[in-house]
């Protein structure tokens, strides 16, 4: 490209084309006037398109010689709009990879040449960047999979745009304190929000949100954690680590409608029945879940411990659904506000709890322990039970104090076969809960 003086040019300046008038040019610097009213010095790397302009007041006043360069940059601004750059892809796509400058032009504008047009044709492709790209020699012509990938790339920032606009209009309505319509929150705002508010004070790290707080204007104070508060979507006692390490609080109904189904199982006509042995359970009084149970019964002077345990996978088949969520939790937590169950309570709480009264599967350990309060043998079976009566801790207390209740013979046994252990050199680990 060849620089004249007293020509007008358009130039890249930041993230724009500009207009200005060459004032000087040398090897390596051009010296323009700028539509600022200001002398530049810029390198012809920054150049588009220079050429004369018949109507320039190249005799005339600084004034004036902005006043043109004005009209000149808002006439090829106007033109520009009016260029149908995908219309003009369509056409040239299919016949080349890259295009000069002053076909394309002609292609689109016809065959009279004018610098204005030419200029506006560069500021398009310039500001669109999807169907082609500005070269030192040429126009490339974008690839039609290019032009696919870029379009949806702009779709999803167009989204994203929309997205925060929305949010940060949505959380500038809590400022007032007015009752929250939760039909009103924007889908996928309560997920961005448990998302930062997991990272407590770091949650400024995350741009997207930090941009929506921003342009809603709330005042300093809140955060993701008191949205969400306001919301009623958290409580203000929310475990953030339960949250932060993704642990499942709630079932997934698949899981939920698979152990109702379950929990109808009939009972296996193969298992012991021990509904004549009567079961204790001990517990603590707001216990839902009754996994264990205990019996004494006698035979001859044998007696025989039972230790009954709540057969659950008598109702959980092998890598179904239910059991593979169990697997995944692989154990129930206990908090001092909230229980995480390990299985759903319509199994745990209830078809699978040893309930007083009530015929359970279980697996049962019957030992046999001979007048020297010594194991003689014992044996594990698939069982069905009845657990006769629930006791709590301070129950159990009163019936072991009681020297001729079961519950005293039980805990003699339990002292026996301990000491015995412990002479025969197992550690006992006092730890506690």
């Amino acid at each position: 490209m060849s620089f004249r003086k007293n020509d007008i040019l358009d130039y890249y300046d930041s993230r724009r084309i500009a207009c200005g008038l060459i004032l000087d040019v040398d090897d390596r610097r051009l010296r323009i006037l700028t539509e600022q009213g200001k002398e530049a010095n810029i390198p012809p790397s920054r150049a588009l398109v220079a050429g004369p302009d018949p109507n320039f007041p190249i005799s005339g006043s600084r004034d004036a010689q902005v006043n043109r360069l004005k009209q000149i940059a808002l006439q090829r601004e106007e033109i520009k709009s009016s260029i149908n750059l995908p219309e003009l892809w369509e056409v040239v796509v299919p016949e080349a990879s890259e295009i000069d400058l002053d076909d394309l032009t002609e292609l689109f504008f016809g065959t009279v040449q004018d610098m204005n047009r030419t200029a506006s044709l560069l500021r398009a492709v310039y500001e669109d960047r999807i169907y082609f790209k500005i070269r030192p020699d040429a126009i490339e012509v974008s690839a039609p999979e290019r032009v696919e990938q870029a379009l949806a790339q702009r779709e999803k920032e167009r989204e994203r745009r929309e997205f925060s606009a929305t949010c940060s209009s949505f959380l500038a309505g809590l400022k007032d304190g007015a009752k929250v319509d939760p039909n009103a929150i924007p889908p996928g705002l309560p997920q961005m929000l448990e998302e930062a508010a997991k990272t407590g004070r770091e949650w400024i790290e995350h741009k997207a949100i930090k941009d929506i707080f921003s342009k809603s204007g709330l005042p300093p104070g809140w955060d993701p954690l008191r949205v969400l508060i306001k919301l009623g979507i958290w409580s203000e006692d929310e475990n953030i680590i339960l949250r932060t390490e993704n642990v499942p609080v709630e079932f997934s109904s698949e899981a939920e409608a698979r152990a109702r189904e379950i929990a109808q199982k009939p009972l296996s006509p193969s298992a012991t029945d021990l509904l004549h042995e009567e079961l204790i359970t001990i517990d603590s009084v707001s216990t839902k879940d009754i996994d264990d149970a205990l019996s004494l019964s006698h035979e001859g002077e044998d007696a025989i411990i039972g230790v009954h345990i709540t057969d659950v996978y008598h109702f959980i088949n092998t890598d179904d659904i239910l059991e593979r969520e169990l697997r995944e939790r692989a154990t129930s937590i206990y908090l001092p506000e909230l229980t995480i169950p390990m299985i759903p309570p319509v199994l745990s709480e209830e078809a699978a709890s040893l309930t007083e009264g009530q015929v359970r599967p279980a697996i049962s350990v019957l030992i046999r322990v001979g007048p020297d309060l010594r194991m003689k043998d014992y044996r594990i079976v698939e069982s069905i039970v009845r657990v006769k009566e629930r006791l709590s801790y301070e129950d159990a207390d009163e019936r072991i104090a009681d020297p001729a209740s079961r519950e005293a013979t039980m805990h003699q046994i339990a002292c026996s076969l301990r000491a015995n252990r412990v002479a025969s050199g197992a550690l006992i680990f006092k730890d506690p809960e």
